[in-house]
């Protein structure tokens, strides 16, 4: 009787972890001629939905308060995508 739970075993350790990991979205939308303004993309969760959007072919717009880790984020952002970024300085009022 214990030899039909020991050989189950790993299979049911198996699916328990991937229910407990969650799934995994490896879907990728094409997002070609979106324009998408992040704001706080110099860091965290900002920064990482930027990734994820340029990889998507989104045209993003990096809205952030410091100019300095905007040019560091725009100078990783280029080699590593391939595609051009450019830097724009807003003025408010």
């Amino acid at each position: 009787m214990y030899y039909i739970f020991f050989a189950l075993l790993p299979i049911i350790l198996y699916y328990l972890k991937k229910y407990i990991n969650g799934g995994v979205n490896n879907k990728t939308h094409d997002l070609t001629g979106k324009f998408i303004i992040i704001t706080g993309a110099s860091s965290g969760i900002g920064k990482v939905s930027a990734l994820h959007l340029i990889n998507s072919n989104a045209k993003v717009i990096f809205a952030c308060r410091n100019e300095e880790r905007a040019k560091k984020i725009n100078g990783r952002n280029s080699y590593k995508f391939k595609k051009k970024c450019r830097l724009f300085k807003f003025r408010f009022m």
